[in-house]
């Protein structure tokens, strides 16, 4: 649980080989459910999308994984930005939800 951020949310915990992913990683602050996880730049799951938007790694889930992290804010106006990539010709469908 995180008060006032959210933790890592450039996905560089914990720290991958060049070309590695791990799905399910334990030691960082995001809860996986299926096949999901960080990923290095140019590893099997990013291979042909850009480099991350910031650091080195970047989050990926498949099919219907997920992600989740709780974060508790304070009252105010928030802007989340996500930038979705694919790996196949498909477009990338996403839900963000809150409680």
């Amino acid at each position: 649980m995180t008060y006032g951020s959210i933790s890592d949310g450039s996905f560089e915990a914990p720290a991958m080989s060049i070309c590695g992913y791990e799905a399910g990683p334990t030691n960082c602050p995001w809860l996986w459910s299926g096949t999901a996880g960080v990923s290095a730049n140019n590893s099997g799951f990013t291979r042909g999308n850009p480099p991350a938007p910031s650091g080195t790694q970047v989050a990926f889930i498949k099919n219907n994984a997920s992600m989740s992290q709780l974060v508790y804010l304070n009252a105010g106006v928030y802007n989340l930005s996500v930038w979705p990539r694919s790996v196949s010709i498909t477009r990338p469908r996403m839900k963000i939800s809150r409680s």
